[in-house]
């Protein structure tokens, strides 16, 4: 990575850390101290390690991850399952592996097309699409436990189902694939069905606005839809923000 990229990195990290920050001090003083901590590693390691990022809105978004794995009791030294629908350049399932797993028993499973819609490349929103497949792949071997992680590359509902006809069971779901309402919810339908009592399931985007008064091609429509349903089945966990929503099944 060249000089010049680190530095426009780390300046747009530091203005997304001073908006966190006045954020953190509207909330609990021992929340802000744990993510303002959190913040500053996780800036630091996408600075120094070798990864290939292009886009860092999963550092965005994570802050309060730590906290909330802790409070749910996850130990990382168990084995663990862990299914990460729409991984992109693999950011977030860096900082899994990294933080989440510790067992060599453990897996990763990775969904995505390695593709981004074409209506969604506009404006600000240009993507570098050209290797991407090869920069999560790199960025996976960065943190040494590439061999924890199963890759499958195509549309999420059909692998979806071959892992429920396979019978296998995650302890944590992370849902950040298609953002079109109906996907979403047949993301977490078919997820739901993978995932264990008292496993976790994460939603990302709930108030993503990128089509503005469309909303059906949006996930908040899919993920509301999803929990309405299955309302008997859910507790909601509560988090510092509202940009995800936490799910347990009961």
């Amino acid at each position: 990575m060249s000089k010049q990229s680190r530095i426009f990195k780390l300046c747009k990290l530091k203005f997304f850390k001073s908006i966190l920050e006045r954020l953190l001090s509207l909330i609990n003083p021992s929340w802000r101290k744990q993510m303002t901590q959190n913040l500053n590693t996780q800036s630091n390691n996408l600075i120094t390690q070798d990864y290939q990022f292009t886009q860092t809105w999963f550092l965005n978004v994570c802050q309060y991850w730590p906290e909330l794995f802790s409070r749910l009791g996850w130990n990382s030294k168990e084995p663990k399952m862990i299914l990460e629908i729409g991984c992109f350049e693999g950011q977030a399932t860096c900082w899994m592996l990294e933080n989440l797993i510790d067992n060599e028993n453990s897996q990763i499973f990775c969904l995505d097309i390695f593709e981004v819609p074409e209506e969604e490349q506009t404006g600000q929103y240009k993507y570098d699409l050209k290797d991407l497949f090869q920069r999560f792949i790199h960025n996976v071997s960065v943190t040494g436990k590439e061999d924890l992680v199963q890759v499958l590359v195509g549309d999420s509902k059909y692998n979806l189902s071959q892992l429920v006809s396979h019978e296998l069971s995650f302890d944590f779901i992370y849902v950040d694939g298609s953002h079109d309402a109906k996907d979403v919810l047949a993301d977490a339908i078919l997820g739901w069905m993978l995932l264990k009592k008292g496993g976790l399931m994460i939603f990302d985007d709930y108030l993503w606005e990128f089509f503005e008064q469309d909303i059906v091609s949006a996930p908040k429509m899919g993920i509301d839809s999803f929990i309405n349903c299955y309302s008997r089945e859910i507790r909601i966990i509560r988090t510092p923000q509202n940009y995800q929503v936490c799910l347990l099944k009961k």
